[in-house]
């Protein structure tokens, strides 16, 4: 098995959101002994900041990933956003009805599993997994993204 990836049933989801108001894409990349999951989605609808659409796609990586393997209980979850994984953490608390409303759905969304949250330094440079996996993630983001302009301008088809 490559270096840096789980051998038990643990699932590592790096996850990323790229954002231009009011529009955002998200992207996760998952891996496990059950194979590997990559998935990038446009918000389809507007986004108010970049806490939110981060939130969003430490969300989507949560969910896609539970219910593709849900023999996997345990998600190392790798985000580039301090302020996301501070929410995340319960280091942080928010007043805003909608972030603590995403933050309860990622933490509440399955309650046996048991989530770890990781930061990694975003738009790294260089070689090893974890620089070529945030890389991978962030473009796919990008990619989302201008999905999701396309929607909120009402030029998707």
């Amino acid at each position: 098995m490559p270096r840096g990836l789980p051998q038990d049933s643990t699932a590592t989801v790096y996850t990323d959101a790229s954002f231009i108001a009011p529009a955002a894409g998200v992207a996760f990349w998952a891996a496990s002994r059950y194979g590997r999951l990559i998935k990038a989605e446009p918000i389809l609808e507007p986004v108010p900041d970049s806490l939110m659409a981060e939130l969003h796609a430490i969300r989507l990586g949560v969910i896609r990933t539970l219910a593709e393997w849900p023999q996997v209980k345990r998600l190392r979850i790798s985000s580039d956003s301090k302020p996301a994984l501070g929410f995340l953490k319960g280091e942080v608390r928010s007043r805003r009805e909608e972030v603590r409303g995403l933050v309860k759905a990622i933490l509440e969304h399955d309650p046996d599993a048991t989530l770890r949250f990781v930061w990694v330094k975003g738009h790294q440079r260089g070689p090893g997994t974890p620089a070529h996996v945030n890389r991978r993630v962030d473009e796919m983001a990008r990619l989302a993204l201008r999905q999701a302009q396309k929607v909120i301008r009402g030029e998707a088809s």
